[in-house]
């Protein structure tokens, strides 16, 4: 009877987890999914075959992978605007090849254009909840 109520146990677990990601929307550049974090801040995931990160810090090219990015955006729904506090992008089977962060206080944030996946992005995060 334990191991039943263990094994139910991991099931719900993993239930719960795999469900921590809600998928977007898909596009050429790959497979975004979502996930909010603070008030002012969500998680998105760009899954492709195509993914696209400089192999080192004076890279001027970038390579191309099958694998994941991990970005953390900040959005201020008021103004339009959104900027990138981390960004990491990951190898098929899991090797960070490339991380950047900033301080989210110090982030960038821009206007985002019409009819982009920014635009996407803020309208989704803005809307939801």
């Amino acid at each position: 009877m334990k191991k039943i109520l263990h094994l139910l146990a991991i099931l719900a677990f993993c239930s719960s987890y795999s469900q921590d990601w809600k998928m977007l929307f898909e596009s050429e550049m790959g497979t975004y999914y979502y996930k909010p974090n603070t008030d002012e801040t969500a998680w998105v995931k760009i899954v492709s075959n195509k993914t696209e990160y400089y192999p080192s810090k004076t890279s001027t090219q970038t390579k191309t992978v099958d694998g994941h990015k991990t970005i953390l955006w900040k959005f201020n729904c008021r103004s339009r605007k959104l900027g990138i506090i981390k960004s990491t992008t990951y190898s098929k089977n899991g090797k960070v090849l490339e991380s950047f962060s900033e301080n989210e206080i110090l982030v960038e944030m821009d206007y985002v254009n019409p009819d982009s996946i920014g635009e996407e992005l803020l309208n989704y995060f803005c809307t939801s909840e």
